[in-house]
């Protein structure tokens, strides 16, 4: 019976959960009929799964979008793993508070694997040297990479302050570590005082001995620190310590080394000693009050953390620049001439501290509060001047000014002071400002800009443990238009100073100041310069130029607030500073064609090229250049840059531009660089012969065998002595003459296959890249004096790969010809490895497109020519060739074969149908005869051979330079004894 009932309440409760099953499946059902599924043409971000449709899976696969992996970043071209990530972005429509967390788990250069392991300076350091490669990348990612690898005791806090700057990230970081080390240091101290007498807390283990535990807690704190950190007192030595001699004795009674009973395995110590180790603790719950830090440096930087900006002013108002929302003016106070910037942007009224003090005026302390700059930055104000009479056009203005550190202006006039005056008409474009004053209607006619508005700020990051600069450099006098705002106004004084100034083609001049200390401590930037002639590769097609140059270059850019005191240099009227980039320091370059890049990014390399301050604009159309030309000077104007009229051309089908002239025929040398070259004298020491290969070597591309005619002078830079022979005479003409008439290169097609036509003797290497039969470049090479004594083939396998490793650019991805006049070479990739120099060359081919076919010496002139064309020259100025005429001629009247074999020339004979007769010297097809007997055989075999003309070439070489130009029998046998036994 019990059972049965038992049975009845089992199923019953069955019955209930089943019931409450059908109940969640039915709600389930009705929330999946709410809810429908996403549509698959959506996109979906990263990481997101496809909707379940209920569609078939070829379908589901027909519908799905093609997946898009997220680049990552390995530390180089940030502008275009930048660019991508945009498309991804838009691609997937990520939002944008969320881009930035999903890229930073995609940066995988140095910059992201970098960790502080030491101090935050160290770590710092080490982060601004990386972090110079990614200057691109911005602010947000270089803040959020610094905090990232931070410890994590320092990396909460500064998280918790929310760095917008690297800057104030490694600030709060340098404060809380110090913050760190303070707290450690108060542990570390002894208590003393009243804390002396607290009862030191024990926290033994349960098996100790109640005794001893009463023990320990009847000790107070400075006892236990005595009892502890004094091992070595009499009263805490509890272990015996026993001298090698009674040790070696205990040993042999075999005795216990801590009690006086006899040792065996078994034996063990009846009052063995107890050692216990007690540790100090402190309660981690316990804070300090930030406000009792013995560092009061600290605890107000810290606290300044926390205080909250009330006042504001304007970037271009602390510097002095000009934007569209200020005025300046001219007015005067007591007297003075001042400047006046109305300054839309700034909160307060302003007067800068050199003016205060130079004036003479009341400053009066306040309590201190922070300024925050447009920049970010943030200057402390702590004084005021009161009631100062300031005079603008007639209008008597008298008003309260906070001092502060400005580099522009004298006064500005913020917000504050705008606030009363009621309506304000304002005309930025004729910088007009009209208002009412008393009653009466006021207009002020404002000053026009003298500084343009800044590109980019160029920042100088200092090198760590380096100390104070300071150098002397005299200036030369300038005129006042020359300067524009280019300097710290110190009033009329600058005029009647002396300036150091450097000439300039165009009859201007350029300042010059000594920078070479600062840069010895600059961090260098590692921003990539384009080289020349890769931007000339972008031109093929082109048909129109306009050619821009900016004006004063460097000093469109500012330099930041806190830098400008690093470019001070002195006078004799004292210290200026640079408010623009000067000339002269190191990241400069960088700094200015990272700008350029950056404001001319949409249309670059499509239609513009930069190269610093030079700008080429070039198309195929007459319309279309127009176009292009109106997009860049609407750059020009959104970025207030200005460049100077008269060395800009417009419409050009011929300019000259980076030292080249530019057409549609090509690309050729300037004729006025040419002219400079022509009029060079002999160089008379090492400098003036590197100054003249510095200036040729520009245009070396152009000249046919520029390594080869230059030899002699790039020998005299090997020798210890300077020593102008003959020979490095003559190289120095052939040189002068060669650049007067280079030819036209063609512009790079790369929709053609490139031509690379190579060859090689025994003085140098000679290699053609051409297209279409006209030539793209011209590159020869010297051979070493190991490659000049090498065999043919290695000669001829050496210029090929040297030429492919010279173009790989033009090369790499894109299938050419090599032509060469070795036959062996023909079969170079399929032929079998047998020679170290073959696997060692042949590796620097492999990944190249390429076939190679013969083209005898007769046919290829051009590369010819460059390996070839020294002989000549060496042997018009051999002095053993004069002598070696009159010796053959004197021959001639008295050997008795050379005799016979003119004899039968005046007789007409068949077997001396090659030979000639002519100026008292004989001729074999051309060549000058030797007689059997003579002595000069010896002579010319030494001298084809083993001077430093022949440069110990092999048996086919020399065979070949001596029977070019002279003959007689069994020459090959000569040449082959004399050479096997040089």
């Amino acid at each position: 019976m019990g059972s049965t009932l038992e049975l009845v309440e089992i199923r019953s409760i069955m019955d209930s959960h089943q019931s409450v099953l059908t109940d969640l499946a039915a709600q389930l059902a009705a929330l999946n009929a709410r809810f429908s599924p996403l549509d698959d043409s959506r996109p979906h971000a990263a990481g997101d799964t496809m909707p379940f449709t209920g569609s078939s899976s070829s379908t589901a696969q027909r519908h799905k979008p093609a997946r898009i992996d997220f680049v990552r970043f390995f530390g180089e071209d940030p502008d275009d793993w930048l660019f991508q990530a945009e498309r991804y972005f838009d691609f997937y429509g990520i939002m944008e508070e969320e881009r930035l967390s999903i890229a930073s788990f995609y940066l995988d250069g140095r910059l992201s694997k970098l960790m502080q392991t030491s101090t935050v300076e160290d770590y710092r350091r080490r982060f601004e040297a990386v972090a110079t490669e990614s200057m691109a990348l911005p602010e947000q990612f270089t803040v959020r990479c610094f905090t990232s690898r931070l410890r994590e005791d320092i990396q909460s806090s500064v998280l918790a302050k929310k760095p917008k700057t690297l800057d104030k990230a490694i600030r709060v970081a340098q404060l809380q570590e110090r913050r760190i080390n303070f707290e450690k240091g108060q542990f570390k101290q002894p208590l003393t005082g009243a804390q002396s007498n607290q009862p030191w807390p024990v926290h033994s283990p349960c098996c100790l001995p109640h005794l001893l535990q009463r023990t320990l807690q009847s000790l107070t704190h400075a006892q236990h620190l005595w009892l502890f950190q004094y091992p070595n007192h009499k009263r805490c030595i509890l272990v015996k310590r026993l001298t090698p001699a009674e040790l070696q004795g205990r040993r042999e009674k075999r005795l216990c080394y801590y009690c006086d009973e006899r040792y065996s395995a078994s034996h063990k110590c009846k009052n063995l000693p107890q050692l216990l180790l007690l540790t100090e603790e402190h309660d981690t719950t316990t804070q300090l009050p930030e406000l009792q830090l013995s560092d009061e440096a600290l605890a107000e930087e810290l606290q300044c953390l926390e205080v909250q900006e009330h006042s504001s002013i304007s970037f271009h108002a602390l510097a002095g620049g000009h934007a569209p929302n200020t005025l300046r003016f001219a007015g005067h106070v007591n007297g003075s001439p001042v400047q006046v910037l109305v300054d839309g942007g700034s909160t307060e009224n302003f007067i800068q501290t050199r003016i205060a003090t130079f004036l003479q005026l009341t400053i009066e302390s306040i309590p201190s509060f922070y300024v925050m700059v447009g920049s970010g930055q943030r200057l402390r104000c702590d004084a005021i001047v009161r009631q100062i009479p300031l005079t603008i056009q007639g209008c008597e203005l008298v008003l309260d000014f906070y001092v502060l550190a400005l580099h522009g202006a004298d006064f500005v006039l913020g917000v504050s002071w705008w606030a009363t005056l009621g309506p304000v008409l304002t005309d930025y474009a004729m910088h007009v400002l009209e208002f009412s004053h008393n009653g009466n209607t006021m207009r002020w006619q404002g000053e026009p800009p003298t500084m343009l508005q800044p590109v980019q700020l160029h920042s100088l990051r200092r090198l760590a443990s380096t100390d104070a600069i300071s150098s002397f450099f005299r200036l030369e006098l300038v005129q006042e238009e020359q300067v524009v705002s280019e300097f710290v106004p110190t009033g009329n004084k600058l005029w009647n100073n002396w300036f150091k100034k450097c000439s300039k083609k165009d009859g201007t001049w350029r300042f010059c100041v000594d920078y070479r200390a600062l840069n010895a401590i600059t961090v260098r930037g590692r921003f990539p310069i384009p080289t020349i002639d890769e931007l000339f590769d972008e031109l093929h097609g082109a048909q129109f130029f306009s050619k821009l140059d900016l004006l004063s270059g460097y000093h469109q850019i500012r330099v930041r607030v806190e830098d400008i005191e690093k470019t001070a240099f002195r006078t004799h009227d004292g210290h200026f500073e640079f408010l623009v980039m000067p000339f002269g320091l190191s990241n400069a370059p960088s700094t200015f064609q990272a700008t350029m890049n950056s404001v001319f990014r949409p249309y670059l390399r499509r239609f513009v090229l930069v190269f610093f301050d030079d700008i080429l604009v070039y198309s195929p159309t007459w319309a279309g250049h127009l176009e292009h030309l109106s997009l860049v000077l609407k750059l020009l104007r959104q970025h207030s840059l200005v460049a100077k009229r008269s060395k800009c051309s417009f419409g050009q089908t011929t300019v000259d531009y980076l030292g080249r002239v530019l057409s549609v025929q090509g690309l050729a040398v300037d004729p006025s660089k040419i002219a400079i070259i022509q009029q060079w004298p002999a160089p008379r020491n090492i400098k003036e012969v590197r100054s003249f290969l510095g200036l040729t070597g520009y245009y070396r591309r152009f000249i046919h065998h520029y390594a080869s005619i230059a030899a002699p002078l790039t020998d005299l830079l090997c020798h210890g002595a300077f020593l102008w022979t003959e020979r490095a005479q003559k190289a120095f003409e052939t040189l002068k003459a060669c650049l007067s008439s280079t030819p036209v290169l063609a512009l790079s097609d790369f929709s053609h296959e490139f031509q690379v036509e190579t060859d090689a003797s025994g003085v140098g290497i000679g290699v053609v890249l051409s297209q279409k039969g006209h030539p793209v470049a011209f590159f020869s090479q010297k051979l070493s004096p190991r490659m000049q004594g090498a065999s043919t083939y290695h000669r001829e396998m050496f210029a090929i790969t040297q030429a492919v490793s010279k173009w790989r650019q033009y090369l790499l991805g894109r299938r050419f010809t090599i032509l060469t006049d070795q036959q062996a070479l023909r079969n170079l990739t399929t032929q079998i490895i047998q020679t170290p120099e073959q696997q060692k060359w042949l590796c620097k081919l492999v990944g190249y497109d390429f076939r190679i076919l013969y083209r005898p010496g007769k046919q290829n002139l051009a590369a010819d020519a460059l390996s070839r064309a020294p002989d000549a020259t060496y042997l018009a100025i051999t002095v053993q060739i004069p002598a070696l005429v009159e010796e053959l001629r004197e021959l001639n009247k008295n050997h008795p074969e050379l005799l016979d074999i003119q004899t039968s020339i005046m007789q007409q004979l068949d077997s001396v149908i090659d030979f000639s007769f002519r100026e008292g010297l004989l001729f074999y097809k051309g060549r000058l005869v030797i007689p059997t007997d003579s002595p000069l055989r010896q002579q010319l075999l030494q001298e084809f051979h083993a001077t430093s003309i022949g440069g110990h070439a092999g048996i086919a070489r020399t065979l070949h330079r001596m029977a070019s130009n002279f003959y007689w029998k069994n020459m090959r046998r000569d040449v082959h004894s004399f050479v096997s036994t040089c």
